[in-house]
């Protein structure tokens, strides 16, 4: 791993710990991002602004790296928030983000201990650098977005400024595909845009389009962005693909506290406690065998 850091002056209030990493990432992302970062896949490593700005490219499968920008900004708990975009279709909180913020920590680290003498880039490393970068940008729409939280007071956050009534409310829902008993509904997805009253009660609804993540809109939370980029793959044609941790993606909606049953303003929900179930077999009137899940009487399976 080739690593050029900008900045050998971490302040050490920014300097990111092992639980910043594991609160920033679920522990599937955690545990590729570091395979990544162990497999040397982390490139150009750029620290600056003190450690509040890193910057870098990571090897995925594609030819070209993706590139990342990840944000740094401190807790009043404690601890710092890492948030970061990247060039990969998660766009936000992806491996490559969890493999660069990896990195960092390990350099921070060794910056820290050793709190060497700020030095000048070699002019090697200061020309090689740029070229790298070049290789790949974020999308427009994203570094867009991105910049629009570059002032104090709009941080990169799940936190909705108070001027903000706009949000992404995900409306769950079950169908059955074949009508069947012990047939097993399918569970839908439909995000809505909701604005909300001044009591918090929903105003205007309408669909939210999951493509149009391609141009994130203020409103859009970090955690929306993921959710968002992973619905429209599902949803997009012939080229549709299935959600690689689809488990995942429905607590990453449960987490936002803005998952709704069957409408908008529907009941909230929340993600519970594991409850039994068993595999059972049906027979079909054409002889053939159908798997069912059984579950306890008033719970729906999907």
């Amino acid at each position: 791993m080739h690593i050029v850091p900008l900045s050998p002056d971490i302040d050490p209030t920014l300097a990111i710990r092992e639980a910043d990493i594991k609160r920033a990432f679920t522990a599937a992302t955690l545990s590729a991002g570091r395979a990544y970062e162990q497999r040397g896949r982390v490139q150009e490593l750029q620290i600056s602004s003190g450690g509040a700005v890193i910057a870098a490219l990571t090897q995925g499968t594609l030819p070209d790296p993706y590139v990342q920008n990840l944000r740094i900004s401190r807790l009043p708990s404690g601890g710092v928030r890492i948030i970061g975009a990247c060039s990969c279709p998660m766009r936000s909180q992806c491996k490559h983000v969890a493999a660069v913020a990896i990195a960092a920590q390990r350099r921070e680290s060794m910056l820290v201990r050793s709190a060497p003498a700020p030095r000048r880039m070699l002019m090697s490393d200061a020309a090689e650098a740029p070229k790298a970068l070049a290789k790949a940008t974020l999308p427009a729409q994203i570094r867009d977005w991105l910049s629009g939280f570059d002032g104090e007071d709009d941080e990169l956050t799940e936190e909705y400024p108070t001027s903000v009534r706009t949000r992404v409310y995900y409306v769950l829902g079950a169908e059955v595909l074949h009508a069947t008993n012990g047939a097993v509904p399918r569970l839908l997805v439909d995000p809505m845009t909701v604005t909300l009253r001044k009591d918090g009660s929903a105003g205007s609804i309408r669909r939210y389009a999951p493509h149009q993540v391609q141009t994130p809109a203020k409103y859009l939370r970090p955690s929306d962005l993921v959710i968002l980029s992973r619905l429209a793959r599902r949803a997009s044609g012939y080229l549709a693909r299935a959600d690689e941790d689809p488990v995942d993606t429905v607590r990453r909606i449960l987490a936002t506290g803005r998952a709704r049953w069957g409408s908008a303003e529907g009941p909230a929900m929340t993600e519970g406690p594991e409850r039994p179930g068993q595999i059972t077999w049906i027979a079909r009137p054409d002889a053939s065998q159908q798997a069912s899940l059984s579950v306890d009487e008033g719970l729906t399976a999907v």
